[in-house]
């Protein structure tokens, strides 16, 4: 579903920058592409639940980048 999947690609994600919210530019833009490329090589077709995954993994960036910003004042 939507939770556990948006769930995994944000670990990944995160993982991917070593946890560093100062990363969070090139984790966006790196979902951002991962997204474009699976759009692309459907041929511009993505079933819903795509978006929906797409837009709580986004969601989960901004929690995660708030929820450091806050610790950081």
């Amino acid at each position: 579903g939507v939770e556990k999947t948006s769930q995994r690609i944000f670990d990944f994600a995160v993982g991917i920058a070593g946890g560093d919210p100062a990363r969070l530019d090139a984790i966006r833009a790196g979902v951002e592409q991962g997204f474009q490329e699976a759009y692309d090589a459907f041929g511009g077709w993505l079933p819903d639940i795509s978006y929906d995954t797409y837009d709580a993994v986004m969601k989960k960036l901004d929690d995660w980048a708030g929820m450091n910003n806050s610790q950081q004042s």
